[in-house]
């Protein structure tokens, strides 16, 4: 009994360990967008033009951390790709 439950802890586990805390590696294609880390686990994303397009090498947001997508109003729109070769 006590192995099965090990066993699925450890195939459970991994996909945890290699997820990032937030997203990195941003590029901005359109638009004008300025991120903010406030802290190791919060990410502020602020879009000052009406639409915008951001490439991404990978889109991960971890267990307790933040990010807050700002735009200028409800109309806006935001393109985020992701286009790293990490699953996120």
């Amino acid at each position: 009994m006590m192995s099965i439950g090990l066993f699925g802890f450890v195939i459970g586990s991994p996909g945890a360990a290699l997820a990032a805390n937030l997203p990195s590696g941003a590029e901005v294609v359109h638009g004008q967008v300025q991120f903010e880390s406030t802290s190791s686990d919060a990410l502020r994303i602020i879009q000052n033009s009406q639409s915008a397009i951001v490439n991404w090498q990978s889109f991960d947001i971890g267990h307790g951390a933040l990010v807050d997508i700002v735009q200028p109003n409800v109309d806006a729109a935001m393109l985020s790709r992701v286009v790293g070769n990490n699953l996120s």
